[in-house]
């Protein structure tokens, strides 16, 4: 994909929308965004849960200012603002997210074209949702694609394609960082009473990974899915074939999932289609069991977990195994919960925490996590 400056892209559709676009009647801008708070301490052998060595803190600010110059054209805009209230110097050691503690990001900048009401165009930074190029929306600094993407719907398909030539890693400071050559990346997703299907490929000169699930509800209170995903090649080189199956059943408290992954002699390096930390979409990833533990070699996952409200919040609780022969002893285990909580309309109050003993990964020797995030919405 050739390098395209964005500015000439947004002089394009400038001049391809006409200058009736601003005087038209449909014109106008919308500001919102939101406002986040984070807190998140690990325990480790180093430092106990909740001292200041084991924490980390941000406030966060983004705001999202779209214009529609007419019912085809509109400029949508995103900025990032992260601090740390001096935070480090008294209550903890680091940040959540972001590269240092007080950093600016534009992290949406693009111009959205609607040719037809089933056809969309974006041209510039976005955000961009896909199995295996996502962008985790939890932190302020979301990760952001820059290049062009298309959807396209008819009836009950869903199409969509897309380029990218640079990505915005929200643990990476304010740089978009430029792929050593293009990703490109279709989908298809097929949607039917009472069943999905979707099938996603990836292509750099680096990488190819194919992603497809499905699934169905086999009664109203039962539902079935399954997944796929192969890279070539994964870390070491060679191919890399990973499974996943799932099954829910809703009973009178709430709805409790099984679900199982294997991954084949490779690891499943998800972080090769981006360096965003993207998380992978195995259906048996817990909060510190990511691919760096579900994803390894020869590595065998069981989950068991139960969703319920409980004074009015949202909560999921879970418990995993995973079996991995290529690694020590090569058994890790997960048990771990989250309750979302929202006091008002505007509000959101996320709390998590997990008790681990993981024999690989990044949270090797690091047996708990706490984090909490809240959220005001404008």
């Amino acid at each position: 994909m050739k390098k395209t400056n964005l500015l000439s892209l947004v002089a394009a559709v400038a001049i391809i929308s006409g200058s009736s676009a601003v005087a038209s009647d449909t014109s106008k801008t919308e500001v919102t965004g939101y406002a986040k708070a984070y807190y998140d301490s690990v325990d480790s052998d180093a430092n106990s849960l909740l001292s200041q060595g084991s924490a980390k803190a941000n406030i966060g600010l983004h705001v999202d200012v779209n214009h529609t110059f007419n019912k085809k054209v509109k400029a949508n805009l995103g900025v990032s603002v992260l601090d740390t209230a001096n935070l480090e110097d008294e209550v903890v050691s680091g940040v959540v997210a972001g590269a240092s503690a007080h950093q600016t990001t534009l992290d949406i900048a693009n111009i959205e074209i609607t040719p037809q009401d089933n056809t969309n165009i974006k041209v510039g930074r976005m955000l961009y949702k896909s199995p295996l190029l996502n962008s985790d929306n939890w932190s302020v600094h979301k990760n952001t694609f820059e290049g062009i993407a298309v959807t396209h719907e008819m009836g009950k398909l869903m199409f969509q394609a897309a380029a990218f030539d640079k990505e915005h890693q929200r643990n990476a400071g304010t740089d978009f960082n430029e792929y050593a050559s293009t990703m490109y990346t279709m989908g298809v997703t097929k949607k039917l009473k009472g069943a999905t299907a979707n099938l996603h490929l990836y292509k750099s000169d680096e990488v190819t990974a194919v992603y497809a699930s499905c699934g169905k509800a086999i009664s109203p209170s039962l539902k079935m899915g399954a997944q796929v995903i192969h890279m070539n090649p994964d870390a070491a080189g060679s191919s890399t074939l990973g499974l996943g199956l799932k099954a829910s059943k809703a009973v009178d408290a709430g709805v409790v999932t099984l679900a199982y992954s294997h991954i084949g002699n490779g690891v499943l390096p998800i972080g090769k289609l981006s360096d965003l930390g993207t998380k992978t979409p195995l259906y048996t990833t817990g909060f510190t069991s990511d691919t760096d533990v579900v994803g390894m070699s020869n590595s065998d996952t069981l989950k068991l977990s139960f969703k319920t409200k409980v004074a009015g919040a949202n909560v999921v609780a879970f418990g995993l195994v995973t079996d991995n022969d290529s690694v020590g002893a090569g058994t890790s285990t997960e048990f771990g919960a989250k309750a979302i909580f929202k006091p008002s309309e505007n509000t959101n109050l996320m709390v998590l925490g997990s008790v681990a003993d993981h024999e690989t990964g990044g949270f090797q020797g690091k047996d708990g996590l706490l984090r909490v995030v809240a959220t005001y919405s404008f």
